[in-house]
C-alpha cells in the first residue's frame, strides 16, 4: 500500500513541469554545470563560523530542533567504513530515509536510501575568514523500482532545491539566534 501511495504522490507532482523555484533571500539555487541537470546545488553565505556550522550539522541527535524539514532524527553506530549513521524522517521527502556521512572539517560526504530512492551528495564549509561560511549543499537522486516510471527530471529537481532551500534556510536561522546571544 505504501508503495501505491508514494507513486501516486510521485505521479501526482510529475504531471507539471518543476522550473527551478526562485530561491529565498540569500540562497543561489542552481545545476551543477556538466551533469545535465542531475545534480543540484544551494548555495548560501551563513553569519557564522564554520566550527558553529560544522556543529549544526554534524549534532545529528538536534537535527529535528535545528532542521524544519526533519521530523526526527536517530543516531546509529558507524558503519563498516567509519561513516556516521542516520536514520531521520524528512517531511519534504515524506519517507524515512537512513544516511551514511564521511565528515572533515571541511566536507561532508553523504550517501542514504529511502524506499525506492538512493541519494548522495557533498556539503562544502568554505571558511571566508570574516567569522562567515559559505555553504554549498550539492545532491543528486535516483529513483527505483516502479517510483522510476513517475520520478521526472523535473520533480528530482523539485525535491532537491526543496530541501537545499530548507537546509540553508535553517542554517540561516541558526546563525541568526547565535548572533542574538540565543543558544542554536
Amino acid at each position: 500500500m505504501r508503495a501505491l501511495v508514494v507513486v501516486g504522490m510521485l505521479l501526482g507532482a510529475g504531471l507539471a513541469r518543476a522550473a527551478t523555484p526562485a530561491p529565498p533571500p540569500g540562497i543561489e539555487l542552481r545545476d551543477l554545470p556538466d551533469t545535465d541537470g542531475n545534480w543540484q546545488e544551494g548555495r548560501a553565505i551563513i553569519a557564522a563560523p564554520r566550527a558553529a556550522v560544522h556543529r549544526w550539522l554534524t549534532e545529528y541527535a538536534r537535527w529535528a530542533e535545528r532542521f524544519t524539514d526533519i521530523r526526527w532524527a536517530e543516531v546509529l553506530p558507524d558503519d563498516e567504513r567509519g561513516r556516521h549513521v542516520i536514520r531521520f524522517s524528512s517531511r519534504i521527502a515524506d519517507h524515512v530515509l537512513t544516511v551514511h556521512e564521511a565528515v572533515t572539517d571541511a566536507l561532508l560526504v553523504f550517501e542514504g536510501w529511502a524506499p525506492y530512492l538512493h541519494t548522495q551528495g557533498r556539503i562544502h564549509l568554505l571558511d571566508r575568514g570574516d567569522g562567515t561560511t559559505l555553504v554549498l549543499m550539492q545532491s543528486t537522486a535516483e529513483a527505483h523500482g516502479i517510483a522510476r516510471l513517475f520520478a521526472t527530471k523535473g520533480l528530482k529537481r523539485k525535491r532537491a532545491y526543496q530541501v537545499t532551500t530548507s537546509h540553508l534556510q535553517s542554517l540561516q536561522a541558526l546563525a541568526r539566534r547565535l548572533a542574538a546571544g540565543e543558544s542554536p
